[in-house]
């Protein structure tokens, strides 16, 4: 299993105008609407700073580290730290291939018409999709030794005759 995504919150402590903000990143964009917000895009990560100054920060790798660090330099903002993190999404692949009709109805839930894989049930706040090739995504993690727990929970929820060997 490896970790493709991690989400943090923070707080900018010092008063800006969104808009002001904006004009400082070229490769913004300001959202008017609501949630009224100015999202940051760099490399392979997102920053959103909301009207109210929370800041969510998106990304994997240490692109989202270098994002943030360059916002609060440019803003020379005044920062709760350190951030917080708020979960992480990872993905795994099982080596085998899954017949989705066959799986138990207790242990998941398919709409196959809606979307093309299994909802693992019974790991809130944690959503687990296994797909038929056998990959799986996890969202909502917040912790690493989660992820191994519900990893044995999904190995433990398929049952035998839903498997087939590459």
């Amino acid at each position: 299993m490896y970790i493709i995504n991690t989400n943090y919150s923070a707080r900018i402590l010092t008063s800006y105008s969104l808009s002001d903000a904006a004009l400082l990143f070229p490769q913004s964009q300001l959202y008017s609407q609501r949630p009224y917000m100015l999202k940051i895009c760099m490399n392979k990560a997102t920053l959103l700073i909301f009207r109210n100054l929370k800041v969510r920060l998106m990304g994997g790798g240490v692109y989202h580290e270098a994002l943030f660090q360059f916002v609060v330099k440019t803003l020379n903002a005044t920062i709760i730290m350190p951030l917080k993190l708020m979960s992480y999404t990872a993905v795994h692949n099982l080596q085998f291939r899954i017949n989705l009709h066959k799986l138990k109805p207790r242990n998941f839930h398919l709409s196959i018409e809606l979307f093309p894989a299994a909802k693992l049930l019974h790991c809130a706040p944690t959503h687990v999709n296994l797909f038929a090739s056998g990959k799986c995504v996890f969202t909502g993690i917040k912790h690493q030794k989660q992820m191994n727990q519900i990893l044995t929970l999904l190995k433990n929820s398929i049952n035998k005759d839903a498997i087939f060997q590459k």
